[in-house]
This record gives structure tokens, C-alpha cells and sequence, in this order.
């Protein structure tokens, strides 16, 4: 169930990030601050560089954990 809540979620949010996209709206995107693992197997990292980060035109941050914290 947590799977496919987080499967539906991904979607609807990467149909949003390719309308504003689209849209130009990258431009207007607000500095962001993103924290994520590398052994976080629900988030992809390169996903998230490529497909977020990469769009971003104003400062933004991405802090990489590199192992599991207890």
C-alpha cells in the first residue's frame, strides 16, 4: 500500500514538474534546500538531479548522506 501511495505521488508530481516545465515556470521556482541518502532506495538520486535539479535556475542546495543513520 505505502508503495503504491508513493508510486501515485511521483507521478502526479513529476506531471507537474514537466507542466512548469513547459511553462517556463522554472524561472519563478523558489530556492530550494533538498536532503536525501544514497542508500534511500524510495528516491532515486540521479533522478533527482536530473530531473529537478538540473531545471533549477536560482541557488538551490542538495546535502547527500552517504550512509543509513540510525
Amino acid at each position: 500500500m505505502a508503495g503504491d501511495q508513493t508510486y501515485r505521488l511521483t507521478r502526479i508530481v513529476n506531471r507537474q514538474l514537466e507542466a512548469l516545465e513547459r511553462q517556463k515556470g522554472f524561472d519563478r521556482f523558489p530556492p530550494t534546500l533538498t536532503f536525501t541518502s544514497l542508500v534511500d532506495s524510495t528516491v532515486l538520486t540521479p533522478a533527482l538531479v536530473h530531473r529537478f535539479y538540473s531545471k533549477l535556475t536560482r541557488q538551490s542546495e542538495l546535502v547527500l548522506y552517504d550512509i543509513k543513520s540510525q
